[in-house]
């Protein structure tokens, strides 16, 4: 699969941590598809697990609606969530 990556024109922001999320990755295959709602996102600076409202705004995923997922999509959340992680930690003391 081939990633790619987009900007909203909306703009929302984190409720947890409130900085703006602008940007998504999509599947290059499949170009036309936007986010919608119930789709999931990862907060990239606090590493929250989200959800779009039907507003296309966010908020933050239940406990329940995280067992729900596809084990595959929770599988690659979790992944993401932890090279964020990693990436914030090699970051921390550089300019």
């Amino acid at each position: 699969m081939t990633i790619t990556s987009g900007k909203l024109e909306h703009a929302p922001s984190c409720p947890v941590c409130n900085k703006v999320l602008d940007g998504f990755t999509i599947d290059a295959n499949d170009l036309c598809k936007l986010p919608k709602a119930g789709d999931c996102s990862i907060c990239v600076y606090c590493r929250t697990f989200l959800v779009f409202t039907h507003e296309l705004q966010f908020r933050e995923i239940t406990p329940e609606e995280i067992v729900d997922l596809p084990a595959e999509l929770r599988t690659k959340m979790v992944r993401f969530r932890d090279l964020c992680r990693k990436r914030a930690s090699s970051l921390k003391g550089k300019p």
